[in-house]
């Protein structure tokens, strides 16, 4: 809250106490924290008003312990004051944390309530720093919470609340009385979102209104008064219980420590809900709501077990459904995991020999056409992959940028059409699968149309001269036109722009052809950049008097999720490109700038100004130019 309520005939207090209190606070060892807490309308102080106290990193400091002999004071005294003394210099936040019963909002400094609007506070080897409060009153959130079937009052259940901005308030919530009732705050002004859950008792979460998730949920705006009638009416959700147990040497066991994975009738992961089995391979997953689910026991990869859904199958396609019903906990739904085959190694810098970690090791199938898993070396250079059953997998070994290293199929060749699959059969280990990364080098240059400048967002494609794409580079031009591809294992390769989504350009390769047999060939050496490799695009001049609604498109359309506008420009003018729903509201600002006569192309994602995806529909293309609006109907489609 602002300061601007201070009451002016205070101020002359306020500095007497502040130059008497600087004073006294400056003969002392250790650094500290002292200040005011005041009501932020009548200005009159506040007692008994707890101070939290915080690190640089946001870790509650519980250890005030006096650096000048005393005890550090954490709540104000009967004249508003507090101290907190004895602290290490550094950087802290506070904050004054009234009691509910008080009234007051809580406040981060300076005068803010979310915790990510907080500043820090300096705190130096000696004296004093003085932070002052000025606290408003809040209002609350009242309601009930019912069973959605019997209308009966659910005692017990949770209240949450999210910001404005959706940052979760951990500091405010409620849980409901035998009535079902609850009462949220102190609040300040503003919009919240509600969530009332019972888990314990098999309830499904839900936000005010209805809503499943954040983004669907309704805001309560707080203005000036208490808000009641805040009440939710939630269902029953069911849960999955069961036993995974794993094959060892001597039989079959329990295992533990497994992660529990269920997914809908579209294979989509249920991240609302995880659980991992007990020392006895136990587990129970929910809440769930009421349908049909696939779940799968997911080890990890140490253990070497593979990863089997419900009906013993390692693939979603061929795994039984488990049924969820209300307020049922469905049990005895049992997982045999089996041996599976793990492959290891190490990753190490060839010139030096010398471990590297954080590195992406991918593992295909026996093709190379499909990926099926990924992880990263440790601090040793050392990785591990699987469990997978019997077969053949190929390897690759991701570069490393700021070394330059380049990246390299197992082993030791760039193209997929060389790698050779490493064999592996379930319940076996395939260790010494290494990697010695080389230097590579960089190609660097800009796509534009002469006389238009840039192309943003077009995709740059490295082949082998046989025409096999390296699948593990790529990259996309900047505003600027620019890209750099890299590193590059040594060798001799061909560049291609490929501008997706522009309608009227085609693929290039570089040497100004649309021929890969007439392209110039690149030769990357280690270490080095071959600069600027430039891709120039022609147009063809419109005819005179062209005018924009002749040329306003929009390509594709209907679209999902992005749409290329394109139009042309008769003369050099200022241009407003909007995109309007099909009420006539902008929701989208694409351009809004001189522009040279020509052709211009700009994308719209399908979102909002806000970041958020626009609903499916109707919408409008709208561009204004000198005197001419023209307009023109796109769909989105979802």
């Amino acid at each position: 809250m602002s300061n601007n309520y201070r009451f002016a005939k205070e101020s002359w207090v306020a500095a007497a106490v502040a130059l008497i209190l600087t004073a006294s606070w400056s003969v002392a060892s250790a650094g500290g924290i002292a200040g005011t807490v005041r009501d932020a309308v009548t200005g009159e102080p506040l007692a008994n008003i707890d101070l939290d106290l915080f690190d640089a990193a946001f870790h509650a400091v519980n250890d005030l312990g006096g650096g000048s002999g005393a005890d550090p004071v954490d709540r104000t005294s009967e004249d508003g004051t507090y101290t907190l003394d004895g602290l290490v210099a550094g950087q802290y936040f506070l904050r004054a944390d009234p009691s509910t019963a008080q009234g007051y909002v809580s406040q981060y400094h300076p005068d803010v309530f979310l915790k990510s609007e907080a500043a820090s506070v300096a705190v130096r080897e000696t004296g004093m720093t003085t932070v002052d409060f000025y606290l408003v009153r809040g209002h609350s959130i009242n309601g009930r919470v019912l069973d959605a079937v019997t209308g009966l009052p659910l005692q017990n259940a949770d209240l949450d609340v999210f910001a404005w901005d959706q940052s979760f308030l951990s500091d405010v919530s409620a849980t409901t009385d035998a009535d079902g009732n609850y009462t949220l705050g102190t609040l300040p002004d503003g919009e919240f979102y509600l969530r009332a859950e019972n888990p314990g008792a098999m309830y499904l979460p839900q936000f005010w209104t209805d809503g499943a998730t954040l983004d669907q949920a309704t805001p309560v705006v707080v203005q000036d008064d208490n808000v009641g009638g805040v009440d939710f009416a939630l269902l029953r959700g069911g849960a999955i219980a069961g036993q995974v147990v794993a094959e060892f040497e001597g039989g079959f066991g329990p295992l533990a420590d497994v992660d529990i994975d269920v997914f809908d009738l579209d294979h989509n992961l249920v991240s609302s809900v995880n659980a991992k089995t007990d020392d006895e391979g136990r587990y129970e997953i929910g809440v769930l709501e009421p349908g049909s689910y696939y779940l799968k026991a997911d080890a990890n990869a140490e253990s070497g077990y593979l990863d089997t859904f419900v009906g013993q199958a390692l693939e979603i396609e061929e795994a039984e459904l488990v049924g969820v019903s209300g307020g049922v906990v469905t049990p005895n739904t049992d997982v045999l995991l089996l041996k599976g085959a793990t492959i290891s190694g190490l990753v190490t810098h060839a010139d030096s020999g010398d471990p590297l970690a954080n590195v992406q090791i991918e593992m295909f199938d026996s093709t190379g056409d499909e990926r099926l898993e990924t992880t990263k070396t440790a601090a040793d250079g050392s990785y591990m992959l699987g469990a997978m059953p019997t077969g053949g997998y190929i390897l690759r070994c991701g570069g490393v940028s700021e070394l330059g290293l380049a990246f390299e199929y197992h082993s030791d060749v760039v193209l997929l059409s060389e790698a050779q699959p490493i064999p592996v059969v379930a319940g076996s280990h395939v260790g010494g699968v290494d990697f010695a990364l080389e230097p590579g080098g960089w190609i660097s240059g800009r796509v534009a149309i002469d006389g238009h400048g840039p192309l943003a967002n077009v995709d740059m494609d490295l082949f082998s001269t046989e025409r096999e794409v390296i699948s593990a580079l790529d990259a996309d031009t900047d505003a600027d036109g620019r890209f750099l591809l890299g590193p590059i294992p040594v060798g001799t390769y061909v560049v291609r722009a490929d501008p997706t989504g522009y309608e009227d350009l085609d693929r290039m390769w570089y040497g100004d052809t649309h021929r890969f047999a007439s392209a110039t060939p690149l030769t990357v050496a280690p270490g080095a950049t071959l600069e600027e490799i430039l891709f120039t695009y022609r147009i063809e001049p419109k005819r005179p008097g062209a005018r924009a609604w002749e040329e306003l498109a929009a390509n594709p359309n209907p679209f999902n999720p992005m749409t290329t506008i394109s139009f042309q420009l008769p003369v050099d003018a200022r241009a407003r490109v909007t995109i309007h729903d099909a009420r006539g509201r902008v929701v989208a600002l694409l351009a809004d700038a001189e522009l040279r006569a020509g052709t211009h192309r700009f994308v719209w994602d399908g979102r909002l100004a806000n970041g958020q995806p626009s609903a499916t529909g109707v919408h409008f293309v709208r561009l204004q130019y000198a005197d001419q609006v023209v307009k023109r109907k796109i769909i989105l489609l979802k």
